[in-house]
């Protein structure tokens, strides 16, 4: 009997030594660095001339209304026709929402081709408004071998002084831009490139204005 006793207390204890050793390495187990991110859009080259439209164009950027499909920080990557992630590790430092919009009305304001472009915190009185609808916002990997960072927005510009509301312009923006391999930093360096060349064509189609 106290061999067996003795033989049950030896078998135990090994089996506990085991699960707490395999618990040890389960629990310091490396797990991937969380990282965040901006989009950035470079510095309008128009900043130094003079403006070429008329001096009573304010502009105010209403509201940017994102996709529910890509409204949260988390990235989004699209795999195939009908295959959508989501990557917890790599993420926008603040809200896409917050991030295009910050981005888009600084460009506009450094770009000398308004008067002046703010949000809807200033209390200048403006002579058009903005508002922007986030349809897509992700990476294209669809083909491995050709990854792509594609932003599409819808832009509709209203001019408040008129009474029956409704927008003066409106055009939707696709931008795909192929990036240099599938890693959340070429991601964004795309999106950056995207975003630019849309606010850029934007501001080329502010001629166009009603």
């Amino acid at each position: 009997m106290n061999f067996l006793f003795n033989k049950n207390i030896f078998t135990f204890i090994i089996y506990f030594f085991l699960f707490s050793f395999s618990f040890c390495i389960s629990f310091n187990k490396d797990y991937p660095e969380k990282k965040s991110f901006l989009i950035e859009v470079a510095p309008s080259q128009e900043s130094n001339k003079p403006r070429s439209l008329p001096s009573e164009r304010v502009i105010k950027l209403r509201k940017v209304n994102v996709s529910n499909k890509f409204s949260d920080k988390s990235f989004v990557y699209r795999r195939s026709e009908t295959k959508y992630e989501s990557d917890f590790y790599n993420e926008f430092l603040i809200s896409p929402q917050q991030n295009i919009a910050e981005e888009f009305i600084r460009y506009l304001d450094r770009s000398n081709v308004f008067q002046s472009a703010t949000d809807m915190s200033s209390r200048i009185e403006a002579s058009h408004f903005i508002e922007i609808d986030v349809i897509q916002l992700y990476g294209d990997f669809r083909d491995s071998s050709k990854p792509k960072s594609l932003i599409e927005l819808q832009i509709r510009v209203f001019d408040d002084r008129e009474a029956d509301y409704k927008p003066v312009w409106r055009k939707n923006y696709q931008r795909a831009i192929a990036m240099k391999n599938e890693t959340p930093e070429a991601l964004v360096i795309g999106w950056d490139s995207a975003l630019s060349e849309i606010t850029k064509e934007f501001i080329s189609d502010a001629n166009n204005w009603k």
